[in-house]
Order: C-alpha cells, then structure tokens, then sequence
C-alpha cells in the first residue's frame, strides 16, 4: 500500500498545487511497472476530507497525459468511493480485469 500526503498541515492548507507531486507520483509507478510489468495497481482516492472526487479527477487528468501504454479500469460508485485500477495495455489478464470492475459495477448499482 502507498499513500501520498503533505507532510505538514502548512502545505496541506496552501493554495495551489505543487507540479513536483505529480511528477513524483508518474516517476513512482513507472519504476513500479517497469520493475513489475505484469502488476495490477488497484487505487482508491482518500476519503479521509470529502474531496476525493477531486482526487479522482485530478488522477484521470494525470492519466490522460501520462498513461499512454497503460489502460484504466474506474470502478466508482460517483458519490464516495472513487477506485480504479492501471495496468499494461495488452496485460494477459484484460478481459478477466474487465470483467471483475463490471461485476463490481453491477453489484454496486443492485
């Protein structure tokens, strides 16, 4: 389990983001999957101060400009729980990671 946080209350409050969170986060799980290629990094945005929709935005805009190469799987319930998972375009496991989000999805939704 990984987790990213300020590290002081004083950041946390500051206005604006830092462009040194992100690119430490893209640099962390490249060398994630370049190390373990076949992984599975299943995530779930904090929930711990209401704003993790915003979390979960802020990861897919993240995505959208560093994931080529990688597919994204979002299994949200769109009210509390944002989650996902990244793994390897063609990973030998696609339709079956596919198909566990979708049962999920539709559990959820019952």
């Amino acid at each position: 389990m990984v987790g990213f946080r300020p590290l002081n209350k004083t950041l946390a409050a500051k206005s604006g983001a830092d462009a040194r969170i992100h690119q430490t986060i893209i640099k962390a799980l490249s060398l994630y999957f370049q190390e373990q290629p076949d992984i599975v990094l299943v995530y779930v945005s904090d929930m711990m101060d209401g704003r993790q929709r915003q979390r979960s935005l802020l990861f897919d805009r993240w995505f959208r400009e560093f994931g080529e190469g990688y597919t994204k799987l979002d299994y949200t319930d769109n009210t509390y729980t944002y989650c996902g998972m990244i793994f390897r375009e063609g990973h030998s496991y696609t339709a079956d990671l596919q198909e566990a989000v979708d049962l999920y999805v539709q559990d959820k939704e019952a």
